[in-house]
C-alpha cells in the first residue's frame, strides 16, 4: 500500500533528543529498512479482523481502502514527528549550531546528519551563498564561520519549547484517524459514560485498535505528557468538525 509514499518517507524508532540538546544525531530521511514494513505488518496482522468486526466493512476492497488511509495517516504523522517536531528550535537550534561549531571537521563529514531547520540557518550564512550546500557538503573551515555568523546573527534563546506550541504529530494522527473513518465507515461521533467515566463507542474502539500498535513512548508530547486513544478521538473529532 502507497508503495510511492513509503519509498518517500521512511519509517524509524522514534529515538530523538528533545528540548535543549543538540541535533548533530539527527537521521534525516535515512531510517532502517526494517521499519519501512513494520506499519503494514502490523495493521495486517494485528489489526485487520478487528476493525472488520468493529466497522463492519466486509468486502475485501472496502476494507484494503481503510487499510491504506490508516497507513498513509500513519506516515505523514511520522513525517510530521520528524521533520517539524523533531526539527530544532529555540534553545536546540542554539545549541546545534554550537556543537557544530566546536567540532566543524567532524559535522562537515556527516553535514547531512543534522536537522533541516539548523542545515537552513547555516546555509543562509555560509560564505559561498545558500545553493552551495544544495547537494555538496560544507568545507570545514566555511562551516565554522557560517555558524560563527548563525551564531551572532541570533539572541542566546531561552531554554525549552516555545510557549504554546503543538506536538503536530499527533494532531494529525487524530484527523487522519477521523477522515479516514468518516470515508469509509461513518461520521465519527464520542460516546461519553457519565456513570464510568470512560469514553466508548464504535469510534473510539477503532483509534484504540491505532494506538495500541504504536509504541507508547511515539504518543508522549515532548513534556512527557502520554496522549492515548481518548485523546487521539476526541481531537479527532474536533478537528474533524472544524472543516
Amino acid at each position: 500500500m502507497l508503495e510511492a509514499i513509503r519509498k518517500a518517507i521512511a519509517w524509524h524508532d522514534g529515538s530523538m533528543p528533545r528540548k535543549t540538546k543538540p541535533l548533530t544525531g539527527w537521521r534525516g530521511n535515512r531510517w532502517a529498512p526494517p521499519f519501512l514494513d513494520a506499519i503494514d505488518k502490523r495493521l495486517a496482522r494485528r489489526a485487520r479482523e478487528k476493525l472488520v468486526a468493529i466497522t463492519g466493512l466486509t468486502e475485501g476492497s472496502e476494507i484494503d481502502a481503510l487499510l491504506t488511509d490508516i497507513e498513509h495517516t500513519l506516515v505523514v504523522a511520522w513525517a510530521y514527528r520528524r521533520d517539524v517536531d523533531g526539527a530544532a528550535f529555540g534553545g536546540q537550534l542554539y545549541h546545534t549550531l554550537k556543537a557544530v561549531r566546536e567540532d566543524p571537521e567532524y559535522h562537515a563529514a556527516r553535514y547531512f546528519d543534522i536537522d533541516a531547520t539548523t542545515r537552513a540557518v547555516i546555509e543562509e550564512h555560509y560564505p559561498d551563498g545558500h545553493l552551495a550546500l544544495a547537494a555538496t557538503a560544507p568545507a570545514p573551515e566555511k562551516l565554522k564561520v557560517a555558524c560563527e555568523a548563525a551564531l551572532a546573527a541570533m539572541p542566546k534563546p531561552k531554554r525549552g519549547r516555545p510557549p504554546a506550541s503543538r506536538y503536530t504529530c499527533l494532531d494529525q494522527l487524530a484527523r487522519g484517524l477521523a477522515e479516514a473513518y468518516h470515508t469509509h465507515v461513518d461520521r465519527p461521533t464520542r460516546c461519553w459514560d457519565d456513570l464510568k467515566e470512560i469514553q466508548y463507542g464504535p469510534y473510539f474502539e477503532f483509534v484504540l485498535v491505532i494506538v495500541s500498535l504504536i509504541p507508547r513512548r511515539l504518543m508522549q508530547r515532548p513534556d512527557g505528557a502520554y496522549r492515548g486513544a481518548e485523546a487521539i478521538a476526541r481531537r479527532g473529532i474536533e478537528l474533524l468538525n472544524k472543516v
